[in-house]
């Protein structure tokens, strides 16, 4: 689920409703850790980025070790770092 609702997909304007929905869902999902983490493995950082400069020293920490055991492709590094994953860090 939280792939699907995590990945770009092409929509016309009668999907706006639908995008909406989508990011209210994430935001709801993103209020547990291990959703987190899997929005991070689809390639949808958000979330951990928030997690990383606004949540508690366990939650930082969890999230950094989880980015580390990612097996992340240039592009993405280059988002986390553009994002500002590396200050927190």
């Amino acid at each position: 689920c939280i792939l699907l609702l995590s990945q770009p997909i092409r929509l016309t304007p009668e999907d706006t409703c639908a995008v909406q929905d989508a990011r209210e869902l994430l935001n709801i999902l993103s209020n547990d850790n291990q959703n987190v983490v899997q929005m991070a493995e689809a390639n949808y950082f958000k979330p951990l980025l928030k997690c990383l400069s606004e949540g508690s020293d366990m939650t930082k920490i969890l999230m950094a070790s989880a980015l580390a055991r990612m097996e992340l492709m240039d592009q993405s590094k280059a988002a986390l770092g553009h994002e500002g994953a590396i200050f927190p860090l």
